[in-house]
């Protein structure tokens, strides 16, 4: 069985996919869970990055086809980290 997925770039209505991963099992080694404010940073600053250069690096919501539900998130930043 063959599994298909597609990436949509990372917009306004993706918040909920932070909320979600927000959770202390999945950030036990991140210093656990992020407060509401920065999530909210996050989600401006992932934002940004979808009017960026390609290059300068993106992130995407990970989508599973043919169902459409998003199971995930990616991103990529450029060499330099900007």
């Amino acid at each position: 069985m063959q599994t298909s997925v597609r990436l949509e770039p990372w917009g306004a209505g993706d918040f909920w996919l932070l909320e979600r991963n927000n959770q202390p099992a999945m950030t036990e080694h991140l210093g656990g869970p992020e407060s509401a404010e920065r999530l909210a940073d996050r989600q401006c600053r992932y934002e940004a990055m979808s009017v960026r250069e390609p290059a300068a690096g993106r992130m995407f919501r990970v989508v599973l086809e043919p169902s459409g539900q998003s199971v995930g998130t990616v991103g990529s930043t450029s060499p330099a980290g900007v």
